[in-house]
């Protein structure tokens, strides 16, 4: 028999700021995330592909890894290829169009909290983005 509880969402920060971290954990805990932290590329990287979650917030400037190096990683490989990723930074210039295409959305820091939870729950929900060398299905198409 169904409980008929939805499974909870999870989410991967990778931020390497830890009073940013802890605000975005605490805002997407609240909104009904169970969140997993990880404050260098490399880390998020092996946590991510160990555990898929269901969204990455995603910083770009990162120690170890950069945010691009991260986003390449999680696109290329087969568990977290379609994990909706939400770049959260406040360089948005730094992110190049042809990255921009391997993501969900941009959140420019600082940010709006609710915000925040909201655009996480609205990744969760879109077509995941085309992985490397793969062409995106064109929404007519799905």
């Amino acid at each position: 028999m169904a409980s008929g509880r939805r499974r909870q969402l999870r989410a991967l920060i990778v931020e390497d700021d830890e009073a940013v971290a802890g605000v975005m954990a605490d805002a997407l805990a609240s909104g009904g995330f169970q969140v997993v932290v990880a404050s260098n590329g490399a880390e998020a990287v092996r946590l991510a592909q160990a555990a898929p979650p269901d969204v990455v917030l995603l910083d770009l400037g990162l120690p170890e890894l950069s945010g691009h190096s991260v986003l390449h990683e999680l696109r290329e490989a087969e568990p977290t290829c379609r994990v909706p990723v939400m770049v959260v930074t406040g360089l948005p210039h730094l992110l190049p169009a042809e990255d921009r295409a391997l993501i969900q959305t941009l959140v420019q820091k600082p940010f709006d909290v609710p915000s925040l939870v909201r655009a996480a729950r609205w990744a969760v929900h879109q077509q995941p983005q085309a992985t490397i060398g793969t062409p995106p299905v064109p929404p007519g198409e799905l």
